[in-house]
């Protein structure tokens, strides 16, 4: 009889892939960097003095993840100190930076390691190394160096945690607690677990509870200095440099203009209407989707976040990766890939804002492609998926040998 495999032994069989992307990634952290790492150094900068992270109004996420990147500020100056600067500069040269991103990178790298060894253990190995060599997140990963794939982890490491034969709630509630600590993308998945009655009441309303309250309470001791709360208030509560910038803003566009749905909200005193529409749409397809298998649930999760998300910005991206190396044999994701890569290509936020890039970048840009243009095939494959799942259900009693998702790997 064959030994249940390891953690470890999945690990080792993405080895070689592994060093192959973590190669890749920190060989995009030598070309160059953009304004998310520049704040991220002088976020950290800040910190290391012991000072309030947010008075910078360079970081607005929760404080566990600001504290993160500080620790690795402070790994990396244990071996090379970036020597001083201004906390008050715009941007910092990348000379001066690249320690610190290498370090971050690097850190990420191993991230999206542990998401592929996700994979292969309760999907297939072929969706972890998809996962791992994706141009897109390869960039993603590498260049920007944005920390929304430790949100990812920790979401999957919670369901993993629902998923053992007794389910294990306090781990899962502590995954959740971290997942939201690190990026905010996963703040309406207890919901779906909400919505799953295979679970007892109480764990489910604990599962929402206790990660939100967390989430909520963690700012408080940040807020009593005045600069901090101006700028948690500015950059967080009111932040719209991206609204209606996304694939559901334009694709609702096309049947009602959004800026009467924002008029009308407006009128009503609602302001950003449109995002409420976004949030429906994660309640109605957390109700749609709530007997899918439960390893596919935060999976599903973050595609539909990203897919009908008000307002993205170039790293909303990663968050669908796990999605497209999931269905990664489905051309549409193909089209996804491809439109994705291209637009990082040309994204004056990733490798597009190299000088070595001008021609790429004009190039996109005439084209029209932007950010939603891929996510317009996540579109429709969920939409497809969802279609037959109810079509065949009433056909069947038998789940998962009926509809169209990967089953789990119960080895």
């Amino acid at each position: 009889m064959n030994p249940t495999p390891t953690w470890v032994s999945y690990l080792r069989s993405l080895l070689p892939f592994a060093i192959a992307g973590t190669l890749l990634r920190l060989w995009m952290a030598t070309l160059g960097h953009n304004y998310d790492v520049d704040s991220w150094t002088i976020m950290s900068e800040v910190a290391l003095r012991g000072e309030n992270p947010y008075t910078t109004w360079r970081y607005n996420y929760a404080p566990t993840s600001a504290y993160l990147l500080t620790s690795l500020r402070w790994l990396q100056e244990l071996v090379v100190p970036l020597g001083e600067f201004s906390t008050d500069s715009q941007s910092l040269p990348h000379d001066l930076v690249q320690p610190y991103h290498l370090t971050v990178t690097f850190f990420l790298s191993m991230v999206d390691l542990a998401i592929a060894a996700w994979l292969c253990r309760h999907v297939q190995r072929s969706c972890g190394i998809v996962y791992l060599l994706h141009p897109a997140i390869v960039m993603l990963t590498g260049f920007h160096a944005q920390i929304e794939n430790t949100g990812v982890l920790f979401i999957l490491l919670a369901t993993a945690a629902l998923m053992a034969e007794r389910p294990r709630w306090g781990w899962a509630i502590a995954f959740m607690t971290l997942s939201l600590q690190m990026k905010h993308l996963a703040i309406f998945f207890p919901v779906w677990i909400l919505f799953r009655r295979e679970f007892p009441l109480l764990p489910r309303l604990l599962f929402c509870a206790i990660p939100w309250a967390v989430f909520s309470l963690s700012f408080m001791p940040f807020l009593a200095n005045p600069v901090a709360k101006e700028a948690l208030t500015t950059i967080t509560l009111k932040h719209s440099s991206f609204h209606l910038s996304a694939f559901f803003p334009e694709f609702t566009n096309a049947f009602f203009p959004t800026q009467g749905v924002e008029l009308v909200g407006q009128e009503l005193g609602i302001n950003k209407a449109f995002k409420y529409l976004f949030f429906a749409m994660i309640f109605l397809w957390g109700w749609a989707l709530r007997r899918i298998p439960l390893h596919l649930s935060p999976i599903y999760h973050l595609a539909v976040f990203v897919v009908f998300s008000s307002g993205i910005s170039d790293q909303y991206l990663t968050i669908a990766m796990v999605y497209a190396a999931l269905h990664w044999k489905n051309p549409l994701m193909w089209l996804f890939g491809g439109i994705t890569t291209l637009v990082l290509l040309g994204s004056h936020y990733n490798v597009g804002s190299l000088p070595a890039m001008v021609e790429i970048n004009r190039m996109v840009r005439g084209l029209g492609f932007w950010r939603w243009h891929g996510l317009a095939w996540i579109f429709l494959d969920l939409v497809w998926r969802l279609y037959e799942y109810h079509r065949q259900q009433s056909n069947s009693k038998v789940f998962e040998d009926t509809v169209p998702w990967p089953t789990s790997k119960t080895n």
